[in-house]
């Protein structure tokens, strides 16, 4: 199947929790070394040969079949199974907010230690200072379908950015999703407006929970709407957006960018939390409610602004 999808020009990215089921072998094997959390099914990825080992089941089990990437979910990790718990560095309080990064770690060395030039890619569901080197994208987790997780999202992407990690992603309209999702018209306005955002986002990608997401389950005007004006433009920015990333790697840069990046000197956009630039061209202000209309702030500029 992984040979057809490459065939087709698709990536293929499997879904993995850092923690082992009891009836498996690498529960067995991971609790016989002492590689896990004590009292926990999850391992201690601040010891390196348990994220040797961690390594190793992926590639054995993924890589080495073709997956592509893997999707690293739950690695907060779920349900903070490190609080008051000694871990390899010792005590696992000190250290809370870095599991996310030590296992992006696993994987990137893992991957570096096999292949001399390997293009990282994972996608977590936390993430800690630094984890940007381990080509590690955050998305920001299981959020509702509703305008105001919108118009959080928004104000969240800029302010994560912010923090030095430029890859950054969220699931479009929300994980949890109402049950009227397929003929509520206020639901498919929703849609649209954060498909509009999520155009202007590092990582444009969809998810939800009890859901069937391909927007033809919208109806027609909505999937159509959707597919001409925001997807099709998407993927005309494509080398607008390569030639970003290019930057990101090269010189430190940041895609998405909060006003400040690049007005620093005008005070006005110092505490702007709804609009921002993304590269070098694009100012972008979301509509983040049912109105069709917001105001927008327009920096200085050696220069016109075009509005799209």
């Amino acid at each position: 199947m992984i040979e057809q999808l490459h065939a087709l020009k698709y990536h293929f990215m499997v879904s993995v929790w850092s923690f082992f089921d009891t009836k498996t072998e690498f529960h067995e094997i991971m609790h016989s070394k002492d590689f896990l959390i004590p009292g926990s099914l999850y391992f201690d990825p601040w010891n390196p040969a348990a994220r040797s080992m961690f390594f190793n089941f992926s590639n054995e089990n993924h890589f080495k079949i073709g997956v592509d990437a893997l999707w690293l979910d739950a690695t907060e990790p779920e349900s903070l199974q490190n609080i008051n718990k000694t871990i390899f560095l010792g005590n696992g309080n000190d250290y809370l907010n870095s599991y996310s990064l030590m296992v992006a770690q696993a994987i990137s060395e893992g991957k570096k230690s096999i292949d001399l030039n390997p293009r990282d890619f994972s996608l977590t569901r936390s993430s800690s200072a630094g984890q940007q080197r381990y080509g590690a994208v955050l998305w920001s987790g299981d959020i509702d379908g509703s305008w105001d997780s919108l118009r959080r999202q928004i104000s969240m992407s800029i302010n994560y950015q912010l923090s030095g990690n430029p890859y950054w992603s969220m699931d479009i309209d929300g994980f949890f999703r109402p049950a009227d999702q397929y003929t509520s018209d206020a639901y498919h306005l929703l849609l649209i407006r954060w498909f509009q955002f999520g155009m202007f986002v590092p990582l444009f990608r969809v998810h939800g929970t009890g859901s069937n997401t391909e927007i033809w389950n919208y109806g027609d005007d909505t999937a159509n709407t959707i597919k001409n004006d925001i997807i099709r433009f998407r993927y005309r920015l494509l080398p607008y957006i390569y030639s970003g990333f290019h930057d990101v790697e090269q010189s430190h840069y940041s895609m998405q960018r909060g006003m400040v990046f690049d007005f620093a000197d005008d005070r006005e956009v110092w505490d702007v939390a709804d609009q921002f630039m993304f590269g070098y061209s694009f100012l972008v202000a979301p509509l983040f409610s049912q109105d069709s209309f917001r105001n927008v702030y327009l920096p200085k500029i050696t220069g016109v602004w075009y509005v799209l």
